[in-house]
């Protein structure tokens, strides 16, 4: 990895760390938890608990966004609850109603980094945490990518881009500045799909 990429990672890793936090005494206004009787066809009955995030499943989609120039687009952001309260990943985002996970992942891409992509493919798809939700995540490879120059944050989002090679984003992987299974995976599926084109 070329050090003047690490200095670049680490100066936007430090931008958006979370210097503190309190618990705040307040009811959450986006995720909600609901409690099940599960009867089985054994006869057997089990409790399980659901969440939902602002009404919805959360179903998702992670953006592999492959410019022309080869470099993928990350994200660096706060994920205060993380051991370094910040979380380097692939652009990522939830479905709305009506969207399927290509216009989903376009509308993100756009949002979180300014880039607007004309071309799209599912590349995986896996349930997020089966045990206590039923969102469902795409995986998808995002290209011909033009940067438009304004991002579309949320008020409180705090967006960091950083563009590196497909090799560095592995790199990157290796040595645990990418951590989130959810970019791991859709990572390892862009690759493959990568190596198929280039055939």
């Amino acid at each position: 990895m070329r050090k003047e990429k690490i200095a670049e990672l680490e100066r936007l890793m430090s931008e958006v760390r979370p210097v503190s936090y309190f618990l705040m005494d307040d009811k959450s206004k986006f995720v909600d938890v609901s409690v099940y009787n599960i009867l089985l066809n054994n006869g057997k009955t089990i409790r399980r608990e659901k969440i939902t995030k602002n009404g919805k499943d959360g179903s998702a989609v992670i953006i592999f966004a492959l410019d022309s120039n080869n470099e993928v687009l990350l994200s660096v952001e706060p994920r205060v609850f993380t051991k370094n309260g910040v979380g380097v990943s692939l652009p990522a985002g939830y479905i709305e109603d009506g969207e399927s996970p290509i216009v989903a992942g376009i509308r993100e891409l756009l949002e979180e980094t300014g880039y607007l992509a004309s071309n799209g493919e599912v590349i995986a798809e896996y349930y997020q945490d089966e045990g206590i939700s039923s969102a469902y995540n795409y995986g998808v490879l995002l290209t011909d990518l033009v940067d438009t120059g304004k991002q579309h944050l949320d008020e409180d989002e705090f967006v960091k881009k950083f563009k590196c090679s497909v090799d560095e984003v592995l790199e990157l992987i290796d040595m645990s500045f990418i951590e989130s299974v959810n970019s791991k995976y859709t990572v390892q599926k862009a690759v493959e799909k990568i190596k198929i084109m280039k055939k």
